[in-house]
């Protein structure tokens, strides 16, 4: 059997998922490692990923207004060859924080770090390939 061809719409969808398998597996991880524990001896690092994320979820945000629907003349291979780039960029941007998030819980102990890890899955999640695709 030949290897099936390596399209930009498979591309993004191979792309897509190990953004989103990453920050899971980490945080799933990080939770089988270290049980929560709640003193914090740094307060100000509890607020970091939360400052962190607030920037990078609204330059996702932004760059995900710039990537046009695809049209009815425009096959979808088409579309991720001219958009692969920019959607890259969004989902990395919604990947970060979410990673930065599940290695602060494993810094501080406490589960508060967790809920970025768990909104960047989310943002992730509402801008799937498909839905790029349909605007």
């Amino acid at each position: 059997m030949p290897p099936a061809e390596l399209t930009p719409a498979r591309t993004a969808r191979i792309l897509y998922f190990g953004l989103l398998a990453g920050p899971m597996f980490f945080a799933g991880v990080a939770l089988a490692l270290l049980p929560p524990q709640t003193s914090v001896d740094q307060p100000i690092l509890l607020y970091t990923p939360f400052a962190l994320a607030a920037v990078l979820f609204a330059g996702g945000l932004i760059i995900r207004t710039r990537i046009p629907p695809r049209t009815t003349t425009e096959t979808e291979n088409e579309w991720w060859r001219v958009n692969l780039s920019r959607a890259l960029m969004v989902w990395s941007l919604f990947e970060g924080p979410a990673l930065f998030g599940a290695a602060m819980y494993l810094t501080l102990g406490t589960i508060i770090p967790l809920l970025v890890t768990g909104v960047g899955l989310v943002m992730l999640l509402l801008n799937s390939p498909n839905r790029l695709i349909e605007g």
